[in-house]
């Protein structure tokens, strides 16, 4: 649909959503190149005009957190779902890795959890969000007697590292082969 123009089979309230959507989904895809991170890339790739973007957000930060929430929400229902019918430490192993990368592949403002942040010697967000789920995870293996190593700060710190990469690197037509490395990747740190 071109600028300025609406499906008009939609409600008002339905319209809201999606350009918001779009703005968020265009805000993502924009802010991890800072040099095309602006409000004006934004609106051009969602093809709406500033006032639109405006009326959504202060500034372009603030889409970007909004993005980056929205991305650790996806991620983290994503990572529940997978491990919802889990049981052995493998497959827990298997399931949050695969949530993980299959999300970071496929969704752009998930993927915003991979970039730097400002601040050089802060660690990125995604680090922040996975290392408790990789904790639990690592210490029901080890209750289970499949993991020997305790997922203490180190370790921790070197499987959240080695995740990083490989979701970095992994796109959607490679998931299947991300996931096992990463698996590997976490056996070799914790057993």
């Amino acid at each position: 649909m071109t600028r300025g123009q609406y499906d008009r089979t939609l409600s008002q309230a339905e319209r809201w959503a999606r350009q918001r959507a779009d703005v968020l989904d265009a805000v993502a895809l924009c802010a991890p190149d800072r040099r095309t991170a602006s409000v004006t890339a934004a609106c051009r790739r969602a093809r709406v005009g500033r006032n639109t973007f405006y009326a959504h957000f202060r500034d372009f930060a603030q889409a970007r957190r909004v993005a980056e929430e929205r991305g650790e929400n996806e991620l983290g229902l994503a990572v529940r779902r997978a491990l919802a019918d889990r049981n052995t430490p493998r497959a827990l192993l298997t399931g949050l890795c695969s949530a993980w990368i299959q999300t970071l592949a496929s969704d752009p403002r998930a993927r915003l959890l991979l970039a730097e942040p400002e601040d050089e010697t802060a660690r990125t967000r995604f680090a922040v969000v996975i290392e408790p789920m990789l904790a639990e995870v690592v210490e029901r293996a080890r209750r289970d007697g499949a993991l020997s190593k305790s997922a203490d700060g180190f370790r921790l710190t070197a499987a959240t590292g080695a995740l990083e990469e490989i979701a970095r690197r992994a796109a959607p037509d490679t998931v299947e082969s991300a996931t096992d490395a990463a698996v590997d990747a976490l056996l070799r740190i914790f057993r």
